[in-house]
């Protein structure tokens, strides 16, 4: 799975498009000579074009005007490199800087921040072909340009915060010990959450502090989107378990392609706690799903198929019930240790809301998806699993390096939406 880490919050810094354009057009130069949107020249080297070079700056040309398409119907880099894979990049570059006035601005801006100088120019006919061929998928409309508002950085205090929950959830992921880490997670949430409900109560409820992000200057809980980028296969078990995961983290999501492209809704601070938890939790599903016993079981009576299906259903939904019993227990607590949690619970709870209005206005049309577990050891083992899963996250990929725990004994549901 790859997920987009790249900007989950927004900046805040000014962007200069002016300065923009002057790197983008040095970079050209530095990269494909002074002609950045004419990078060919003869194959032969002979300075005279055959049908073979025309025939390659038609596919050039065809797939530079289906790109700026596809930003018109809100297609964005990473959406266009997760479909298309790493040779769009090139395209993207190109058309970056030469988008429309049928591309609002601010989804220009988003696409000026996104895409990085290719190391590659001269692609091959048949790649060109490929390509051509992958971008007619990008027909479908995948919502709005992104409105929402840059969000502020965060407060000392709250950098302090967030810099000692990912520590306490490092320290879950590396260890060996099911107690320890649990233990360790609850330690996470525990401070994660007061530290909300200390920020409402400083600010009184639907104040500054309402937002729950710890951002100066913030006076409502701003929504943001993120992308999450599924891979194949069971793409579609993987958007459950981002549905669940997503839900208890007061965030929303809508499939938005069926190549694995997922929209998320919420608070910058959520979006950026969800999508790391989903993808430790989505690594942990792939392990747990293909080495437990029940997988070889599965495996020798030909059933693997309907064994994943059942596995990734029930780790799911189990998944979203831990998930949900850890926020009550974290207020339980809060509400021992003294904390206002009749004031703050109503203002939490806002952000869920803001993040459902986001996903719905983003895409008003949308469709249900179920999916069936017929395989009752596939979901009794997913079931286990999820028992076993971490939930403070393992760290790989986002934290630091620190793998899954080798063998697995044998030992609210949200709805998936699709656009």
């Amino acid at each position: 799975m790859h997920t987009d880490n790249t900007d989950h919050t927004a900046h805040t810094d000014d962007f200069d498009p002016t300065g923009f354009f002057d790197s983008f057009s040095d970079s050209f130069s530095d990269s494909f000579g002074s002609s950045p949107f004419d990078p060919f020249e003869p194959l032969d080297g002979s300075g005279l074009f055959d049908e073979a070079d025309r025939y390659r700056r038609r596919l050039w040309e065809d797939c530079l005007d289906a790109v700026r398409d596809a930003a018109s119907r809100g297609w964005r880099p990473g959406d266009l490199r997760h479909l298309c894979g790493p040779q769009v990049e090139y395209f993207c570059f190109v058309a970056a800087g030469d988008l429309g006035v049928e591309v609002p601005w601010p989804m220009r801006e988003l696409w000026l921040r996104e895409v990085e100088p290719p190391t590659e120019s001269r692609l091959s006919v048949p790649v060109l072909e490929d390509l051509r061929l992958a971008l007619t998928r990008t027909q479908v409309h995948l919502g709005a340009a992104p409105t929402a508002p840059s969000g502020g950085r965060l407060s000392p205090a709250a950098e302090k915060i967030a810099r000692r929950v990912r520590a306490l959830l490092d320290k879950a992921a590396s260890t060996n010990y099911p107690a320890e880490a649990e233990s360790l997670t609850a330690a996470a949430h525990r401070l994660r959450r007061r530290h909300l409900i200390d920020s409402i109560d400083a600010a009184g409820a639907g104040g500054a502090g309402g937002s729950g992000s710890g951002r100066a200057g913030a006076e409502v809980a701003e929504v943001a989107e993120a992308r999450v980028y599924l891979d194949s296969p069971w793409v579609r078990h993987q958007f459950l378990l981002l549905v669940n995961v997503a839900a208890a983290g007061s965030c929303r999501c809508v499939l938005v392609h069926r190549c694995g492209i997922v929209a998320v809704f919420g608070a910058p601070d959520d979006l950026d706690h969800v999508v790391d938890l989903f993808a430790s939790l989505n690594r942990q599903r792939a392990h747990f799903m293909t080495t437990g016993p029940g997988a070889q079981a599965a495996a020798a009576r030909k059933a693997t198929s309907a064994y994943r299906r059942s596995f990734q259903v029930s780790y799911a939904r189990h998944i979203g019930e831990l998930l949900a019993e850890a926020e009550k227990q974290v207020t339980v607590e809060a509400t021992v240790d003294g904390r206002d949690t009749a004031a703050a619970l109503p203002v939490l709870a806002d952000r869920a809301r803001r993040a459902e209005e986001a996903c719905s206005k983003a895409f008003p049309q949308t469709s249900t998806m179920s999916l069936s577990a017929r395989d009752s050891a596939g979901y009794l083992d997913g079931w286990r699993a999820a028992e076993r899963s971490r939930l403070g996250g393992d760290s790989a990929g986002v934290h630091g390096p620190h793998a899954l725990p080798g063998g697995v004994s044998d030992g609210s549901s949200g709805s998936p939406r699709a656009a």
